[in-house]
């Protein structure tokens, strides 16, 4: 039991605990890995999606915008001090489908990364070398396990889609301007949870196009590191305007006395160390 504690209470992005770990973004090399063995690891995320690279695989499949269209019963948005953090689902939705991911996958949460200021990069992937501004990433946990805590650590334990945020668009994002209210009226410092009625499909926040997309092994991008995620980086941003991101940078705290403004909320590049990355046949360009 107590080490059950340990894990959940670790695994700060895949809670809501404000407080659940002492880690920050500061030199994230230097120490993380103090604290955290697997940090150190060879299958660390984020890495740089060199599209030159990647192969295509003939057995991916298609990633069906059916498959996020599931509108949960109820949902949460939390402040938990490193990122704001969607989730508390009830009744959310799983996907099962082989040629898209080797197990059936349920979505756990979804939290963002984003930049020190909205022209700025703080997106965790790189694509070709190039940081977008943000990232949304959609965390999905094995089934036969019954929760993220409980697989995270497993080798087979998790599945998250991961999703630039660019700041192209010449007009608000209403989608993300929902998602952005809610966080605006209970999320803004560290501890900070609401819920959100009425709910909305993650659908309504991912771009049009999921035809291309990179698949790789890797790890959580916080600690502690676990090499249990198989990664899909989606090469189609979300696209929201420069006020909106100007919101997400200068309106939400890691701290409950709304004195550190939470931004910068990213972990560097890692070394790809021989890993291969794939793509669908559908991928277009490189």
């Amino acid at each position: 039991m107590f080490i059950k504690l340990l894990l959940v209470t670790a695994i700060c992005l895949l809670d809501f605990s404000a407080d659940a770990s002492k880690w920050d973004y500061e030199n994230t090399d230097e120490t993380w890995g103090i604290d955290f063995a697997q940090c150190n690891g060879e299958k660390q995320s984020p890495i740089d999606v060199s599209t030159y690279r990647a192969k295509t695989d003939q057995s991916l499949g298609v990633v069906r915008r059916s498959f996020f269209e599931k509108r949960p019963k109820s949902m949460t948005i939390a402040n938990n001090g490193h990122s704001l953090v969607i989730g508390d689902f009830v009744d959310t939705y799983e996907i099962n489908d082989p040629n898209v991911l080797p197990f059936t996958a349920v979505l756990g949460q979804y939290h963002l990364h984003w930049a020190n200021t909205a022209d700025g990069g703080g997106s965790e992937h790189l694509l070709d070398g190039k940081q977008f501004f943000g990232e949304l990433h959609a965390v999905h946990y094995n089934k036969k396990y019954g929760s993220v805590a409980e697989a995270a650590d497993k080798p087979d334990g998790l599945a998250v889609f991961g999703w630039f945020i660019d700041t192209k668009y010449p007009q608000e994002n209403l989608y993300f301007g929902n998602l952005i209210y809610h966080s605006l009226r209970g999320a803004r410092t560290a501890g900070g949870k609401m819920q959100i009625v009425p709910t909305f499909s993650l659908e309504t926040l991912i771009p049009a196009n999921l035809d291309s997309y990179y698949r790789y092994s890797g790890s959580l991008t916080t600690p502690p590191c676990y090499e249990s995620v198989t990664w899909t980086v989606f090469k189609e941003p979300i696209q929201i305007d420069m006020r909106q991101a100007n919101l997400l940078t200068t309106m939400f705290y890691g701290d409950k006395e709304g004195t550190s403004p939470l931004r910068r909320n990213f972990r560097p590049v890692q070394k790809l160390n021989g890993r291969k990355i794939t793509k669908p046949a559908t991928c277009y360009g490189k």
